[in-house]
């Protein structure tokens, strides 16, 4: 009796078993992997005259999924989400792991909102409402609506630290103190003026 074609193949067949399909884990593995040698091969240096087939050079946008951005917007835009911090897991798995699956200005919006702890994110989605109010409205001076309140504020902390040679040591222990801390923290330099987030 011979042995069906079928049941040769599947012993001749490599050890993979692709019969049943890649899990999501192995999709993402090889996104990444393929991620990785497209920037390898843009990064160096090559002359036209060596430029052939065998280069893999794939643009970033490529990668770029729009259907779980949509998702990670939806994620993002629901207060409820944010303010309980019960985003799904899946949210701060793909852009830690999978960073290239979403545009830098999501992957940014995605941090804003959550990297803080719940009281920022409440601060985060006030700014942002109010951000959406005067595109609408215009530059006119805001009106006090009866029905807008504020959750809360951050508070402000203010420390001073002296120039010199012993800057990094002296910002290493503000951080220390500071870490732990819920405040916005705002940064004076001994007999200067100014102070601020340091931010441009």
């Amino acid at each position: 009796m011979t042995t069906p074609v079928y049941k040769r193949r599947r012993v001749l067949s490599t050890s993979v078993d692709v019969s049943n399909g890649a899990t999501v884990d192995e999709v993402l593995q090889l996104l990444r992997l393929l991620y990785s040698m497209s920037n390898e091969c843009r990064a160096e240096p090559v002359s036209l005259s060596q430029l052939n087939d065998s280069q893999f050079t794939v643009q970033s946008d490529e990668y770029i999924s729009k259907k779980i951005t949509n998702k990670l917007q939806q994620q993002i835009h629901d207060p409820l989400v944010l303010v309980s911090n019960c985003a799904p897991d899946w949210c701060q798995y793909l852009t830690h792991i999978c960073p290239m699956l979403f545009p830098f200005d999501i992957r940014q919006t995605y941090f804003l909102s959550t990297a803080f702890g719940t009281s920022r994110s409440i601060v985060w989605l006030q700014n942002q409402r109010d951000t959406t109010l005067e595109r609408v409205r215009g530059p006119s001076p805001r009106r006090d609506d009866p029905h807008d309140f504020r959750v809360g504020r951050l508070k402000h902390e203010r420390v001073k630290v002296p120039r010199g040679d012993r800057l990094l040591e002296w910002g290493l222990q503000v951080m220390n103190v500071h870490s732990n801390r819920k405040a916005i923290l705002e940064v004076e330099f001994v007999d200067e003026e100014g102070t601020g987030l340091g931010m441009c």
